[in-house]
């Protein structure tokens, strides 16, 4: 949705767009925005990547888990995912880091 002389407008995206989640965690980074996270209704263990330009949706790639309730940062390009829980497996973890550009994954 955006703004335009004070009314709402409601924009259909388009592309792979993601399952309905909560718990999420959204950066922007690099001028898209980057959807890593959350518990769905269908287990959907990917990141996503919105292209606000195009209005579009990518799927960018799979992670081995999704954790729910995490806290995500940018800093010098590279995303950062802390904390979160799997609920599915009760697993915890303390740091996942994302590199936007070459999709380098590292789990701790």
């Amino acid at each position: 949705m955006f703004v335009d002389e004070s009314m709402w407008v409601r924009l259909k995206a388009a592309g792979d767009v993601p399952k309905e989640r909560s718990g999420f965690c959204f950066v922007g980074v690099d001028g898209v925005g980057l959807l890593l996270g959350g518990n769905s209704i269908e287990h959907d263990p990917f990141v996503y990547e919105f292209n606000p330009s195009s209005n579009k949706w990518k799927r960018l790639l799979q992670i081995e888990t999704s954790p729910a309730g995490a806290t995500c940062a940018v800093y010098d390009g590279v995303v950062y995912l802390h904390g979160g829980l799997v609920v599915s497996k009760s697993t915890r973890f303390s740091l996942v880091s994302i590199c936007h550009r070459n999709l380098l994954i590292f789990l701790s």
